[in-house]
């Protein structure tokens, strides 16, 4: 089987409204519909359905970055730096930097010192 997708089996009736209702439901999650196969069991009259489903695996993990970044601005004639660091989720160390920008941009004597990961996914 294919690492890209998780599998079910679902065993369900073959009469309506409930098959469609099951597998729209199904297709509602992001489940699809990969095979069926009709099974006859010998305790009912009713027609069951072996139905197999996959679903795509999603990466939504993503790593974590200390910014390390300062402020300069002159205080009474004299420079002051302030220093300050935050943690934060992206993708890479650019998404990192740029969600700070975003953040940061109105703010004279901005300045990102660095950008380190703490954790990958």
């Amino acid at each position: 089987m294919d690492n890209k997708y998780f599998y079910k089996t679902l065993n369900l009736y073959e009469e309506e409204p409930y098959l469609t209702n099951s597998l729209s439901e199904m297709e509602a999650k992001g489940w699809q519909l990969v095979s069926r196969e009709a099974l006859k069991k010998s305790f009912s009259d009713k027609i069951i359905l072996k139905c197999s489903f996959k679903k795509k695996k999603y990466k939504n993990w993503k790593s974590e970055f200390e910014i390390s970044y300062h402020f300069l601005r002159i205080e009474n004639g004299k420079k002051v730096i302030e220093r300050n660091s935050i943690i934060l989720e992206a993708n890479s160390s650019d998404e990192a930097s740029e969600i700070i920008y975003l953040e940061f941009n109105n703010v004279l004597g901005f300045k990102i010192d660095q950008v380190k990961k703490l954790w990958c996914h």
